[in-house]
């Protein structure tokens, strides 16, 4: 969501393009329990397991970072504000582009 928002800003991919972390592998070398989940079909086994044990867990879900995500049931009020987020984006992305000129 972060890089989409820099894209649509008229921040441009520049420099290096990292990878995300294995946050899991990191949580685990620091002696913290964690999961990682790399596919849909483990999402409910893996939040099983991570519930299941007894103490704090890190939930390491990867997900796909070009795909946009919503809240499973948008309220009326989350879709006000994206709209009047992406009014104020555009409006501050034509000003930029005017000033530019």
């Amino acid at each position: 969501m972060v890089k989409l928002e820099q894209e649509q800003g008229g921040i441009p991919e520049f420099g290096t393009v990292l990878k995300n972390p294995d946050l899991a592998g990191v949580a685990r070398a620091c002696g913290i329990h964690a999961v990682r989940v790399e596919h849909p079909g483990q999402v409910d086994a893996d939040v099983r397991d991570a519930l299941a044990y007894p103490g704090p867990v890190l939930l390491d879900v990867v997900t796909n970072a070009e795909e946009i995500v919503i809240p499973p049931k948008p309220t009326v009020g989350q879709a006000w504000g994206f709209a009047i987020a992406k009014i104020e984006e555009t409006l501050i992305s034509a000003h930029d582009a005017g000033e530019k000129a």
